[in-house]
């Protein structure tokens, strides 16, 4: 078992991340290690960890995946936050160490603390902090200025059982220079979280719908002389602006409507 295990741990991690999740492969690190064997006192067999194979259970999950991913996971569903928290603890992990396979990038758990036990004192509330503490991000991409991805958590029948709730989010931004001015275009998308469990598809707590903002922004380069405009005679009577920069934005949602604005700017 110890071979095969190394073999697709090693060789194949998407495959045993995929074997992990659905329990055919019992992971050695989410367990206690085998204790040591002694024999009158001497070391016979140190600690170790052992892989468990359960290739016979691939029957039933063909048969019935539904039935067989819940008895798995959640027997007896989700009545109480404890019991979302711990199927977080025990379901997430997995899914993060088959993200990090592909090539994602997966974190279990945010940094949320604990009121006046913290060193920076930052606190979102009892519930909310119990929830944070079991949410899993995942980001698609992620560079200096692009970021996509989306977090999951569970809401139990105490937090109003919703099941699985997925809250994509994304952000991406643009820069240029063309001759004297530097232009940006920021990007930004949202809904407000679709949960996926007892009660169907819920897209939002409130029924809110997707939103969008778009802003962008142009500001003059001046050149070595520190003057982007300059009007009249450099020897004589003139007037410089340093800077000019102009910048517009708009909010859309398929509940409130668009909001937009423009504004402009001058230094001189």
């Amino acid at each position: 078992m110890a071979l095969v295990g190394n073999y697709l741990r090693g060789v194949h991690p998407t495959l045993y991340s995929v074997l992990v999740l659905l329990e055919i492969v019992e992971d050695p690190y989410e367990h206690n290690p085998e204790p040591p064997v002694l024999n009158n006192g001497q070391l016979v067999r140190a600690t170790y960890r052992a892989y468990k194979l359960h290739f016979n259970q691939l029957g039933a999950l063909l048969n019935d995946p539904a039935s067989y991913i819940k008895a798995c996971y959640y027997p007896n569903g989700l009545p109480t936050r404890a019991a979302a928290n711990a199927l977080a603890d025990e379901l997430f992990p997995r899914l993060a160490r088959l993200f990090d396979s592909v090539g994602l990038l997966a974190s279990y758990g945010m940094s949320v603390t604990d009121g006046q036990n913290s060193p920076n004192g930052l606190t979102y509330g009892a519930a909310s902090d119990g929830i944070q503490r079991h949410m899993l991000t995942v980001l698609l991409r992620q560079g200096q200025v692009t970021e996509l991805g989306f977090t999951l958590a569970l809401s139990s029948q105490q937090d109003g059982n919703l099941g699985l709730i997925i809250a994509p989010f994304g952000t991406a931004a643009y820069f240029a220079n063309f001759t004297h001015w530097l232009v940006s275009l920021l990007l930004s998308a949202s809904i407000d979280g679709l949960a996926i469990g007892p009660q169907g598809v819920l897209l939002g707590r409130t029924g809110a719908l997707p939103s969008f903002t778009a802003m962008a922004s142009a500001v003059s380069q001046p050149d070595n002389s520190d003057k982007a405009f300059l009007f009249g005679a450099p020897d004589g009577t003139y007037l410089s602006i340093g800077e000019v920069a102009f910048s517009a934005n708009i909010q859309a949602s398929t509940s409130t409507g668009a909001d937009y604005g423009v504004l402009g700017r001058e230094d001189k």
